[in-house]
């Protein structure tokens, strides 16, 4: 069956949803029927492409295990650019180096734009850009305290060949997702 996401953990996802609705129906679901309710199938804002040229990719991954599994996704699934641009913004209790590190795919993040999520619980951006500039060490690291402020940066920092990378809080993706739809349109 046909997966129309990015991520190996998608089709295990799928797998499951699949499971769990046969277990709740009480009966065999076909593949065809299968096939044609995952064929559409879209989670906004978890490992979606929004634009191409430079590519733009939003992911709400907003803990370690999410960034872990972004970081691997984006490495197994996508041809990653040489140059990455990341958008980041975290709520507080996230460690912010350990995320980082994660997110360090195959060290191509060339520069980095930190943000505060529109949270009351957003970690600072200072904290941030601290965390960042240890992480990414000679890499350039900009703080731009509005998310979308912080992705019209990275736009203009961006190469049409480069990887621009929204993550950190589903907070940051959700404002970043609206404004580029906004702009789109």
């Amino acid at each position: 069956i046909y997966i129309p996401l990015l991520g190996a953990h998608q089709s295990a996802n799928a797998a499951i949803a699949l499971a769990a609705s046969e277990a709740f129906l009480g009966l065999q679901i076909s593949k065809e029927v299968a096939q044609e309710a995952f064929f559409n199938l879209t989670v906004p804002g978890r490992l979606e492409i929004i634009a191409r040229s430079p590519m733009i990719v939003v992911d709400g991954a907003h803990n370690l295990d999410g960034a872990h599994v972004l970081g691997n996704a984006l490495a197994e699934d996508l041809a990653i650019p040489e140059s990455i641009v990341l958008v980041v913004g975290m709520l507080e209790g996230r460690s912010p180096e350990s995320m980082l590190e994660a997110l360090n795919i195959e060290d191509r993040v060339k520069k980095v734009v930190v943000c505060e999520p529109n949270s009351p619980r957003a970690q600072s951006s200072s904290t941030l850009a601290s965390a960042a500039r240890k992480v990414f060490k000679t890499k350039e690291v900009l703080e731009e305290k509005d998310p979308v402020q912080a992705f019209l940066k990275a736009k203009e920092l961006a190469q049409d060949s480069d990887l621009i990378l929204v993550t950190g809080s589903l907070y940051v993706v959700g404002d970043v997702g609206s404004s580029a739809n906004l702009s789109s349109s």
